[in-house]
């Protein structure tokens, strides 16, 4: 069981973060070979600077909300390890069965009794970058009343959240993997079984509760910098902003 640090009054939220630490140049990383996080970020030192910006965004941009942060690194070859301390933030480290949404559902279930609100996401994406974000998240949600799922990089189909990265409560994840309905990752890291897990995760809320996977409309809200992949945040000059901030 994994200790509250922040532990104040109102709906506790965790943020789980999941990762490899392995050299990803040649796309081995267990993860996708022509994905954007191998452009800027495919040594071990760049994916340190990566989670390490995950973790400022929160300090310069509070979420406005009592979050813990837990970074899940799917192990290969090394062991992720904290280089600097932070109260509310903490590191796990797995064996690489069910890539980022094995990581997300073993960390869930070792937690659930502690968090009311789960927000899902991989290292090259990073959720944050305005103060508040946890508010516009659930005004994000109440537009659409069956909301179960916001998935905030988008849809794919069968209907799911790309990555799995967004928000769900704790109530509704439970309700969808229980004792009768658990969340059957599949074995080691490949591809083809990445994009199964992918798929059922957030499939799976749809199918057994009701409640839909819902996304965002790009005309009705400023996601530019709430939900920000790694690369574009470095490299796009209207974040430039968001660089010089931290």
């Amino acid at each position: 069981m994994i200790d509250i640090i922040n532990d104040v009054p109102g709906p506790r939220y965790c943020k789980i973060i999941a990762t490899c630490l392995r050299d990803r140049v040649h796309g081995n990383a267990g993860t996708w070979p022509g994905h954007r996080q191998t452009d800027l970020s495919h040594t071990i030192d760049g994916i340190y600077k990566m989670i390490s910006m995950h973790i400022q965004l929160d300090i310069k941009y509070p979420p406005g909300a009592n979050m813990d942060t837990i970074i899940v690194n799917n192990v290969v070859d090394t062991e992720l390890i904290a280089t600097t301390s932070f109260e509310n933030v903490r590191i796990i480290n797995r064996p690489n069965i069910g890539g980022s949404f094995g990581a997300y559902m073993e960390v869930f279930q070792n937690t659930k009794a502690n968090y009311d609100y789960y927000i899902f996401t991989e290292d090259d994406v990073l959720i944050g970058g305005t103060t508040n974000y946890i508010q516009l998240m659930h005004d994000m949600m109440n537009i659409n009343t069956n909301t179960g799922f916001l998935a905030l990089i988008g849809l794919g189909q069968p209907t799911h959240a790309h990555g799995g990265v967004g928000m769900v409560s704790r109530n509704l994840l439970d309700a969808t993997y229980d004792n009768t309905n658990p969340f059957l990752f599949e074995g080691p890291y490949n591809r083809q079984r990445s994009c199964n897990n992918e798929i059922d995760f957030t499939n799976t809320i749809q199918r057994v509760t009701g409640k839909s996977v819902y996304t965002h409309s790009t005309t009705s809200w400023d996601l530019q910098n709430l939900c920000i992949d790694y690369t574009t945040l470095l490299t796009d000059p209207k974040y430039a902003t968001i660089l010089e901030n931290l």
